[in-house]
């Protein structure tokens, strides 16, 4: 008797493994993107989510929320600036972002798989989510832009799932309630997102009266002429574009627009393959996987785009700044770059290590703007400010510092939390304790910073606190002779007016000689240590300046050893002059031939360093 041999998978099986696999599929593929996207951004932008911490505060006070809610798109703003508060913690910002683009997608496909379903289409409503997250690594893009995106396709989708099966008539109260509404949420993507959102997805799903949807995009744009008549909104652009959402004064780039562009498309694409027979689920898993791979390569290349390397690492040392880790930005491989704005962090870390005019030529050097950026250009950009105000706080200049951090915390549109401590230091030191109060007041209103502020209230009307305290006593040291507010008498002189009220101020005295060092003015080092050497602004020589000393005394160096220059420096001086006219004559070059010895001395700088004056 012959046996029947049972088909392993029969047809019933097959159609419920098929059934399974389209309800649950989009949320294994939402799952598994937010998990990818998050570690993404985790491992190649986390120091991008801090940066954007410091260029905000959020207040938690009634009347600050309120008048941000008070804006177009208020609603957007206040949770976007409640969110950024938290990305200091660990995974906090790139899990939001990660976690936001997903939703957004997920949104997107809720609308297009009432046009047209199929797996496929699924990294199709990803891209838009993507785009825009590679838009956001440029940080003049405010991060409200992604929240109010998510909103703004989350409305289009209550409205797809909630609405579009009803009557005309409540269809279109329904769309004119939501697209109102959106202006408040959403701002300029009720125009681009939400009001021709909700008008495409009844006419690509084929509506009944679909037409008469095509009053929201009018109402969207009335609405916006009423901002701008009303002084809500400057202008078209700022009405209609993600302006908005980028910073005054400043070119917005086209990247800004992809997203609601690419969302837009999503749902002509879903309207397109409505008229294609549906795929067998082999093929929409390849189409699936197909895509996916096109997405990732798609915000792979944005990306790339966008994000600026050399910024990315201005951001990454200004929050090892702000967090006061030195020795993480010595060691950070940035700190080898040429780049004036990362040589003056790498020299502040110097300082604080009292390395300075040991290590100074270890790392790369262009003149005197590699340790302070000064000239009146660069002071005008936002960037600049916050690290220079910084350096002139560290080198004991308080005025300056107070000065400087003042207007980059004004130039900044929602503030910024260092400045506003740096602004709180400068004034306890100078003893406006009133105007420290209101700076404490608000820092207090936060969540991050409420017990730092809280702690510096010790000081208020308290002299005898300041001057005990080992930062700010020091600092107040330095006043007395200081009456320069921006370049009065020059960085030298009020570097000298330091020394002379406070000559236990190391780092002043270190910044000056390194000043010095890089201006190539060795005579003027020879002056500075003829005068101070022995006393407690020289008590022993740094090896730079004992270099440059010699330089200064080329031709008889044996007289710097009253000065404090070692035998062993002089001995090695001797030997790169003779090392230097050995490679001369045997027609070598010598900054080839000398610089695995001697690269990091003053000597070679001198010889071979070129700069700007």
């Amino acid at each position: 008797m012959k046996l029947k041999r049972r088909p392993i998978f029969n047809a019933q099986a097959s159609g419920k493994v098929e059934e399974g696999l389209r309800k649950w599929g989009p949320a294994a593929f939402f799952v598994a993107a937010f998990g990818a996207l998050w570690l993404f951004l985790e491992h190649t932008q986390l120091y991008l989510f801090h940066y954007r911490e410091q260029q905000q505060i959020f207040l938690l006070e009634g009347s600050y929320i309120l008048e941000l809610l008070k804006r177009p798109g208020g609603f957007s703003l206040a949770l976007s600036q409640f969110l950024l508060q938290f990305f200091q913690v660990p995974g906090t910002g790139s899990g939001v972002t990660a976690l936001l683009g997903v939703l957004a997608g997920a949104a997107l496909w809720g609308i297009c798989r009432r046009i047209k379903g199929g797996l496929w289409l699924l990294p199709l409503c990803l891209i838009p989510s993507l785009l825009l997250a590679a838009a956001l690594t440029d940080t003049y893009l405010s991060y409200q832009a992604l929240v109010a995106y998510v909103l703004a396709v989350s409305l289009v989708w209550v409205y797809a799932a909630g609405f579009a099966s009803r009557r005309i008539g409540i269809r279109l109260g329904a769309g004119i309630l939501i697209t109102l509404l959106s202006f408040p949420l959403c701002g300029p993507f009720m125009m681009t997102v939400v009001a021709p959102g909700i008008f495409l997805f009844d006419l690509f799903s084929r509506r009944e009266k679909a037409l008469w949807l095509g009053i929201l995009p009018l109402l969207a744009f009335l609405t916006g002429s009423a901002g701008i008549a009303c002084g809500l909104l400057k202008d078209m652009r700022e009405a209609f574009l993600c302006d908005l959402f980028y910073q005054a004064m400043l070119e917005v780039p086209f990247s800004s627009n992809l997203c609601w562009i690419a969302m837009l498309s999503c749902l002509a694409v879903a309207f397109l393959v409505s008229f294609v027979p549906k795929l067998p689920l082999v093929a929409d898993c390849l189409a699936l996987l197909l895509l996916t791979g096109l997405s990732v390569l798609v915000y792979k290349s944005a990306t790339g785009k966008i994000m600026n390397p050399r910024l990315y690492a201005t951001e990454r040392l200004y929050d090892w700044v702000a967090a006061g880790k030195w020795d993480a930005i010595l060691e950070d491989p940035a700190a080898r770059y040429n780049n004036l704005l990362i040589n003056n962090m790498v020299n502040l870390a110097l300082s604080q290590k009292g390395i300075l005019l040991e290590d100074l030529f270890a790392y790369p050097q262009n003149g005197p703007s590699s340790l302070l950026v000064a000239d009146e250009e660069s002071l005008q950009v936002v960037p600049i400010l916050q690290i220079v105000s910084q350096i002139h706080y560290h080198f004991g200049n308080v005025a300056c510092a107070q000065n400087l951090a003042f207007d980059a915390f004004v130039a900044h549109r929602y503030g910024t939390p260092t400045l506003l401590k740096l602004l709180v230091k400068t004034n306890l030191v100078t003893g406006a304790y009133g105007v420290a109060e209101k700076y404490i007041a608000r820092l207090e209103k936060t969540w991050r910073y409420a017990d730092w502020a809280a702690g510096m209230r010790r000081f208020l009307w308290d002299d005898a606190a300041v001057e005990a305290d080992p930062e700010l006593g020091s600092k107040r040291r330095d006043l007395p002779l200081e009456n320069a507010f921006l370049f009065t008498h020059g960085t030298y002189k009020e570097m000298q007016d330091i020394l002379e009220a406070n000559p236990g101020d190391r780092v002043a005295r270190d910044y000056l000689l390194a000043l010095l060092l890089l201006m190539k003015n060795s005579n003027e080092i020879r002056s500075f240590v003829t005068t101070h050497y022995g006393t407690s602004v020289l008590p022993e020589l740094p090896s730079l300046v004992q270099q440059a000393l010699l330089v200064a005394s080329e031709d008889d160096p044996d007289s710097c050893r009253s000065l404090g220059v070692s035998p062993e420096m002089i001995e090695r001086f001797l030997r790169f002059r003779q090392r230097y006219a050995a490679a001369v004559r045997g027609g070598e070059n010598p900054a080839n031939t000398l610089r695995r010895e001697f690269g990091s001395t003053y000597w070679y700088y001198v010889l071979f360093k070129e700069f700007q004056p």
